[in-house]
């Protein structure tokens, strides 16, 4: 049994339950992702509804990476995994609906996939998540994208740091070397590096192969040579480049082979060992481990202690000892070597080193020569051991290691000093030939002092060029001198006459400080009549300006009363802030306060620049802090019209297009009665929210218009249908049954156009209403036609009966058989008639017959029967009946009344009035009395008045 409970159910369960999926992919869409029981529904949904299409619309909704992660590693279906990854992607970039930016980043660094990794790199909304995928990215044609078209410098530059290639680098410096310079420089700088550090593998690979190659030829011999072998070991080491695998284990393979060769005892040792079978001497490995001690504590070569380790060599080499027994040997055969080498050279390196430490602040190419020198003699030493180096070797290291630092500056700053003035001279240059004495002195100076700090070899590059400028300068210098003069005594007279000239006090002070100017042009003069006319301008511009100091004391007055009003603003304005109801001012009042207090803060001028900067910077705060105010509730008026242009767009893909535009204008009311946000702004936000109405509005025209032409096309063929049904009706050859299932057709057809519009469909309805009228009266009067038809017969075969009723009454009927064959030929009467007809017919025959003769008491009855049938006809028909009567009438409509109230029904005028006529065919006969005969004339009349009065209608 279903309850009303479960019915309201069924009506308002949520479409997104509905049975049909497309219905549920539909209000998917539709969910707002940010209630937190809308994101389990999304959830649940996206793993466990049955159809691919809904899944997808519930991932499209889901912004939690977590769970988009899981559904791209665990669903079966392909198409749903591609729509949880492209929405990964997109969450991940960042957005209104995506998380944090500190768990996107600890997302990321989960990621590995290089699909991820360049989406985010290239479309993440913050630059620190779009650095973090580079730090990970291996695609070089997005890295090349990124370098050249990321709107952050600082991610354009990391992408150019992660470029390896030179072809990619080149691409970006083509690209970039107009717009965006630094990425450029980078980007050359990156190439720069990178072929150096290509040529420096290069190298290192030539070094590394020719030392194999040496090794090879070495290891080739009988007894390879030891030091030699060490040599080209130390050699292999210094390079700083890592070797190639191939290369290494080739070199490693080639020291083992002379390794194993210098290992095996001669073959003469060999032979005459086995002639002699004498024992070798014995050899003391005590010794030589004390030994080698000693030198890891005191590496310092003596003549005294090589002398011992070449004893300790020999002897082990006597007793048949070699480094694979003890491979301290090795070691003291390379120190043997290096400590020879050592002693070489020991006087020779005290000697650079001494004079490296003499130049160390002197001229940089004695330091050079020296410092080249004492690297050259360290290289000779070649001390690559694993014993610590002589101090004087260790201090020479150091030395040599300061001095290419040393180096490295000076060369820096030589190149400054040089681009300095290559800068400077061009400047100077132009000065000297616009004619500006005091800047083309002052950048002399300058490029003097940089030429004097460079060494002679890049100074003599600028030494002409300065002493052609300096002999310019002064040129340049007489020149002004004379050509000043003149100028100045002008300007003391022009000065002096302004002692006594009639000027108001700001002109006078005008003309004096332009005066001044001119006289600050000229540039001045150091000789001793230049000094004069300076003292001299100066003498009158005191007394003229003593003439202006009463102006300029009003001036500070007001200045102080114009301070004075700008503290009161401050203040007045700062108490409005602090006691102000933030959230119940308008901001339009606001604004009109910022306004109004800005204006008056201006009007307040001239104002004293150092008194009034504390002032200021109080007011402008103060103006800070009301304009925050301000920008907060622009703000929130921001965020208000920001969510009705959200809500404008959602109604452009709304089902109703009337119901949408009705809210628009709902939503145009609102906007209205927002306040303004800031006003740019404010302006595209308007922009917006209007492109969205206007969508909205013109969907709405575009489905009016289109619901027009379907109206105009029902309309069209609604007229078309009743037309038809019109001239249907009107065909009186076609047959009433054909013509009925055609109106039928045509009444169902036009049916299905509905809705119409109002009026039209009024008078639609009238004309198919006419038409269907107009077939039933037609149908009405075949009918009534028929009937009378059948009741003529009817009213044949009863006045037949009559005949032989009388005929039987006389004795006069003869033979019945002929009466039957009358009776046979006519036709039939009505149904309902023709039985009772029959009935009359074989009663009158029976009578004929002798058999059955009709009885007063029957003859009687059918008159009083016709008695009353002849009195209803006449209430049928209207007419009165004869004043006698009248109480025979009414006792006959009291009956008649009761009969059809007991029998629950009604009939009709025009029924009734057959009815009494069957009644009166089918009553027997009655005496031939005058009354009898008056009844059948009073009934013929009164059946066709009320025939006469059912057809029309009365």
């Amino acid at each position: 049994k279903v309850s009303i409970a479960m019915i309201l159910a069924r009506f308002f369960r949520p479409k997104w339950q509905h049975s049909n999926p497309q219905v549920r992919s539909q209000a998917v869409a539709q969910l707002s992702p940010q209630d937190p029981e809308t994101k389990a529904i999304l959830r649940r949904l996206a793993v466990d509804d049955p159809e691919v299409e809904v899944r997808k619309a519930a991932i499209k909704q889901v912004a939690d990476l977590e769970f988009l992660r899981r559904c791209i590693d665990e669903e079966q279906n392909a198409g749903v995994r591609e729509v949880a990854a492209a929405r990964y992607r997109q969450v991940l970039a960042g957005g209104p609906e995506a998380p944090e930016l500190a768990s996107r980043l600890a997302e990321l660094g989960t990621c590995s996939d290089e699909v991820v990794l360049g989406h985010i790199a290239r479309r993440a909304h913050e630059p620190e998540l779009r650095l973090a995928a580079l730090e990970r990215l291996q695609s070089v044609p997005v890295l090349e994208e990124i370098a050249i078209y990321d709107a952050a410098l600082k991610v354009r530059q990391a992408a150019v740091l992660r470029l390896t290639e030179a072809a990619s680098l080149e691409r970006v410096i083509r690209h970039t070397k107009e717009h965006d310079r630094r990425v450029a420089r980078l980007a050359r700088e990156a190439l720069e590096r990178l072929r150096q550090e290509q040529q420096a593998n290069a190298q290192a690979h030539s070094k590394r192969l020719l030392i194999c190659e040496s090794l090879e030829r070495l290891a080739a011999s009988d007894r390879p040579d030891s030091a030699e072998r060490q040599r080209l070991e130390n050699r292999w080491n210094a390079v700083a480049i890592a070797a190639e695998p191939q290369l290494e284990q080739r070199f490693r393979t080639l020291l083992a082979q002379c390794l194993a060769r210098a290992a095996a005892p001669p073959a003469a040792v060999i032979e005459h060992a086995e002639q002699t079978s004498v024992a070798p001497p014995a050899f003391d490995a005590a010794a030589l481990e004390a030994l080698v001690s000693t030198l890891r504590q005191e590496p310092q070569p003596d003549p005294a202690r090589l002398e011992l380790v070449r004893d300790l060599l020999a002897a082990a080499a006597e007793a048949g000892q070699d480094r694979t027994h003890y491979p301290a040997l090795a070691l003291l055969q390379n120190y043997l070597a290096a400590a020879t080498r050592y002693l070489a050279q020991e006087n020779r390196l005290e000697a650079a080193l001494k004079i490296l430490r003499a130049d160390a602040a002197g001229e940089e190419r004695a330091f050079q020569r020296a410092s080249q020198r004492l690297g050259e003699l360290i290289d000779t030493v070649h001390w690559q051991l694993e014993l610590p180096a002589p101090p004087l070797l260790a201090e020479g290291t150091v030395a040599l290691a300061a001095a290419a630092r040393r180096r490295e500056q000076m060369a820096v700053r030589r190149q400054q000093l040089r681009d300095e003035l290559e800068q400077l001279l061009p400047a100077l240059e132009t000065s000297l030939s616009e004619g500006r004495l005091k800047e083309s002195q002052r950048l002399l100076a300058q490029a003097q002092k940089l030429s004097e700090q460079l060494p002679p070899s890049d100074r003599s590059r600028f030494d002409r060029r300065l002493k052609h400028d300096a002999g310019r300068v002064r040129e340049l210098q007489d020149w002004r001198r004379f050509a000043t003069l003149p100028k100045q005594l002008e300007l003391c007279e022009q000065m002096e006459a302004l002692i006594e000239a009639d000027l108001p006090p700001p002109e006078l002070a005008e003309r004096i400080q332009r005066l001044q100017e001119q006289w600050k042009a000229t540039g001045g003069s150091s000789s001793p009549e230049g000094q004069r006319l300076w003292e001299r301008f100066q003498a009158a511009g005191k007394q003229a300006f003593d003439r202006c100091r009463g102006y300029f004391d009003e001036q500070a007055q007001r200045r102080q009363e114009n301070l004075q009003r700008r503290q009161d603003i401050a203040s007045q304005l700062e108490q409005f802030i602090a006691a102000a109801d933030w959230p119940q001012l308008e901001l339009a009042a606001l604004e009109s306060i910022r306004s109004q207090a800005r204006a008056e803060w201006q009007a307040a001028v001239p104002v004293d620049r150092r008194a009034g900067r504390a002032i200021e910077a109080q007011f402008e705060a103060l103006m800070d802090a009301l304009t925050g105010h301000i920008r907060a509730k622009q703000q929130t008026n921001r965020q208000r019209k920001e969510a009705l242009i959200a809500q404008a767009k959602q109604l452009i893909a709304a089902d109703d297009p009337r119901a949408a535009a009705e809210q628009a204008k709902s939503l145009q009311a609102e906007w209205k009665a927002i306040g303004h946000a800031q006003p740019n702004i404010d302006r595209r936000l308007w922009r917006e929210f209007r492109s969205a109405c206007d969508e909205i509005f013109a969907h709405r025209d575009a489905v009016r218009s289109e619901a027009d032409q379907e109206r105009e096309a029902r309309v069209a063929r609604a007229r078309e249908l009743c037309n038809e049904a019109e001239s249907l009706a009107a065909d009186a050859a076609a047959a009433p049954a054909d013509v009925e299932a055609k109106l039928a057709a045509l009444r169902e057809e036009y049916d299905g156009l509905r809705p119409l519009p109002r009026e039209q469909a009024a008078a639609f309805s009238r004309q198919l209403r006419e038409a269907e009228r107009a077939l039933a009266d037609r149908r009405r009067r075949q009918a009534q036609e028929r009937e009378q038809q059948a009741l003529a017969v009817g009213r044949a075969r009863a006045q037949l009966c009559a005949e032989l009723e009388q005929a039987a009454l006389a004795g006069t009927a003869g033979a019945a058989a002929a009466w039957q064959a009358r009776w046979e030929i006519l036709d039939q009467a009505p149904a309902d008639l023709q039985a009772r007809l029959e009935a009359r017919w074989r009663r009158a025959l029976a009578a004929t017959e002798g058999g059955q003769a009709f009885t007063e008491q029957e003859l009687a009855a059918n008159l009083e029967a016709r008695w009353d049938l002849c009195l209803w006809m006449e209430i049928l028909a209207g007419l009165e009946s004869p004043p006698e009567e009248r109480a025979r009438r009414m006792d006959l409509q009291v009956r008649r009344l009761a009969d059809g109230m007991t029998a629950g029904r009604q009939l009709s005028v025009g029924a009734q009035i057959r009815a009494v006529e069957i009644e009166w065919l089918a009553a027997g006969p009655a005496v031939a009395t005058p009354q009898a005969e008056a009844l059948a004339g009073r009934f013929d009349a009164a059946q066709a008045k009320a025939a006469a009065r059912a057809e029309s209608g009365a």
